[in-house]
């Protein structure tokens, strides 16, 4: 067997993908053989600080945002209160995996993982009935029927700051058990406090910040993902996502300053829109209705009105504005000096077009 081309390679480029390292460019002292505990140990302090780009997130993030948004969707970002492991069962020369981001190169919990977790909690906790859970998760095809998707759709839970990993270590008393005492009930295999602990190391995340979205598949659906966000919230505060969660694993709780961020954004983006879709009204109407919903006040559209902007509509602009101007105390004034009342200047431009 050739030996790979990163072999001797003793450094890793400042910017590189994580899960390319893990996953790839493990430091094996030979192939085909099983690292000892001094490679593993050697390998893992590679991973041992913060990894992620936090302009490449920060990108993410704001796509995510606007996708959810236009979707009438609902978001949060949470924060683990404990250590964190996505991924584990994935194959490794290590035992345990890490699930990495194909593109932003730092861990994170798929939408398929946010989905299991929720369709658990409202299975176990919320007691669902089945015809619910179905409407929420969808439903596999069967021999005899016909599959069908759910009215929620699942966006990847993805970090938005840079996450901190650190390794970990698990020492299960019982292995013998676990791989043949079901079957096999002799001294050494039943579980028992006489067994030797071995401590296997792993990767865990130590901080992180995930932004968590659900959106509806239609419209007429967004009461549904609303109230799947509420009892998201309650499944990672209590239940937990990710593995070892039996063991306190994967808690994550909202954070509320990244939370208040999120709503500025969530508000801005919702502000913007309406004056897209604002101005998209306006540009229907005719040129007197469109110029009367962009001046709100008189002195503007008095101004309008003389700088041309009615174009052939001046003469009925000119009546219209007359008529506001009567409607509203101290405005239409015909008697008062232009030299020393505003209204009385105002009255005057208006007359002057009124006379054309």
């Amino acid at each position: 067997m050739a030996l790979p081309l990163y072999k001797g390679v003793s450094h890793t480029p400042p910017h590189l993908h994580g899960g390319l390292l893990f996953d790839k460019f493990f430091n094996w002292e030979k192939l085909g053989t099983k690292a000892d505990s001094a490679n593993k140990d050697r390998y893992l302090k590679l991973f041992n600080k913060d990894w992620g780009d936090q302009a490449s997130l920060e990108r993410a993030k704001q796509q995510i945002i606007a996708i959810v948004e236009y979707l009438n969707g609902q978001m949060a970002i949470f924060k683990n209160e404990w250590r964190f492991v996505t991924g584990m069962g994935i194959d490794h020369p290590l035992e345990n995996g890490l699930s990495w981001h194909p593109t932003l190169g730092v861990p994170y919990l798929a939408g398929s993982g946010v989905k299991g977790l929720l369709r658990a909690w409202c299975k176990t906790w919320e007691e669902f009935d089945e015809a619910k859970i179905e409407r929420w998760f969808g439903k596999n095809s069967e021999k005899d029927e016909q599959g069908n998707a759910g009215r929620l759709i699942f966006f990847d839970a993805l970090p938005v700051a840079p996450v901190v990993i650190s390794s970990d270590v698990m020492t299960p008393h019982m292995g013998d058990w676990y791989e043949q005492g079901k079957t096999d009930h002799s001294p050494e295999t039943i579980p028992a406090d006489w067994h030797s602990p071995n401590p296997i190391k792993f990767l865990s995340i130590k901080e992180c910040k995930l932004l968590f979205a659900i959106a509806p598949r239609r419209p007429e659906f967004v009461n549904d993902a609303i109230e799947a966000m509420e009892l998201l919230t309650n499944a990672l505060k209590w239940m937990g996502a990710g593995a070892k969660t039996a063991v306190g694993y994967g808690r994550f709780i909202k954070d509320p300053k990244a939370n208040g961020e999120l709503n500025d954004r969530i508000e801005a983006i919702q502000k913007a829109r309406e004056e897209s879709q604002k101005e998209a009204t306006l540009a229907t109407l005719p040129l007197i209705d469109r110029l009367f919903e962009k001046y709100k006040t008189i002195p503007d559209l008095v101004r309008a009105l003389d700088n041309g902007e009615f174009e052939e509509e001046t003469k009925e602009a000119a009546k219209r504005i007359k008529e506001l101007m009567m409607g509203t105390k101290n405005e239409w004034d015909e008697k008062g000096n232009p030299a020393k009342s505003k209204a009385a200047k105002r009255t005057l431009i208006v007359m002057k077009y009124l006379d054309e």
